[in-house]
């Protein structure tokens, strides 16, 4: 008898990406993602050797992380991810910097129960273009204060 493992299915991943600055972007349907990337940034446990060789172990609190969507040049979610950072970029070049960290990313993956939870998301810059014969796909990185995966 053959073992099977889960099956996977990336439609079974929903979620919001919501801004104060009124961009609200529903994930999960067909909004030309390629790839999504939770990666957590903190390093919680930082060792320090002392000269005698003695290693004290440190905890390092925090849950800062970013956020990878890789979509094609085309796509809605790109569109909408341009225009949330020029509506950020804009009100910070009028002193409004109120809202430049204030997005939230709530993620659920149906199959598995895994949540992804992100506040304080940012845009890093713009993402790099690359024009050929065939469409590319374009890659977004967003830093963010605080990423739980559940």
């Amino acid at each position: 008898m053959s073992k099977q493992g889960g099956t996977y299915s990336f439609i079974a991943l929903s979620g919001g990406f919501v801004s104060q600055v009124g961009i609200t972007i529903l994930f999960g349907g067909q909004l030309g993602v390629g790839e999504l990337v939770f990666s957590n940034t903190t390093e919680h446990t930082v060792h320090d050797t002392a000269a005698d060789g003695v290693i004290m172990p440190s905890f390092i609190p925090g849950d800062a992380g970013v956020i990878t969507i890789r979509c094609q040049q085309t796509s809605i979610i790109h569109v909408k991810l341009l225009a949330w950072l020029n509506l950020l970029k804009t009100a910070a070049m009028n002193n409004d910097v109120s809202n430049w960290a204030n997005t939230v990313l709530n993620a659920r993956n149906a199959l598995t129960g895994t949540f992804h939870n992100a506040s304080g998301i940012s845009p890093q810059k713009v993402p790099d273009y690359s024009y050929q014969a065939a469409g590319q796909n374009i890659t977004w990185q967003l830093p963010c204060c605080n990423l739980v995966n559940q």
